[in-house]
């Protein structure tokens, strides 16, 4: 989907190595009449913001939101038709993980276009496995917490790469 400058890709780069990046898919379920209808997946990134005590709406919030924007944008796969990518919005809320420490987080939504209430098929799978792929070329060699995924779309097999390979795949 977007593309970065040289000079901000290795920006990028030397960020994602000291804010190591976390995503989780989840299903995306809505209600129709009285049923639960799976409309498709919501892929959640998420990462530590500088400063001890980073509150929302904080400029080190802010910066890490924006980046973890970058990094959507560099992972988007082209959709085309059969599929939607939706970035939601900055929601402000504190996010924390199990150990207490304050996170950020960025929700896209994988839906697809005219029939948003269409069960999930294999079209928003095959999207979100792309997304969780060039994520994990983004990654230096993963640590403890980085990169978890969820069973519902599990990750394809494959290396790092570097950012350039995440752009391109």
């Amino acid at each position: 989907m977007g593309t970065l400058p040289v000079r901000d890709e290795a920006d990028l780069e030397a960020w994602i190595r000291r804010h190591p990046i976390e995503w989780q898919v989840r299903p995306l379920d809505e209600v129709q009449g009285h049923r639960v209808v799976r409309a498709g997946l919501r892929l959640t990134l998420s990462t530590t913001p500088d400063g001890a005590h980073c509150m929302p709406g904080s400029p080190e919030h802010h910066v890490a939101y924006r980046r973890l924007m970058q990094i959507a944008r560099v992972a988007l796969p082209d959709c085309g038709g059969a599929v939607r990518c939706e970035i939601e919005g900055y929601d402000g809320a504190a996010h924390l993980a199990p150990d207490g420490t304050p996170r950020v987080e960025l929700s896209i939504r994988i839906v697809h276009p005219p029939d948003y209430l269409r069960r999930l098929d294999e079209d928003e799978r095959c999207v979100a496995r792309t997304i969780q792929a060039r994520l994990a070329l983004l990654q230096p060699p993963p640590g403890p917490r980085a990169g978890q995924t969820s069973e519902v779309v599990p990750p394809p097999p494959g290396g790092a790469q570097g950012l350039r390979s995440a752009r391109h795949a």
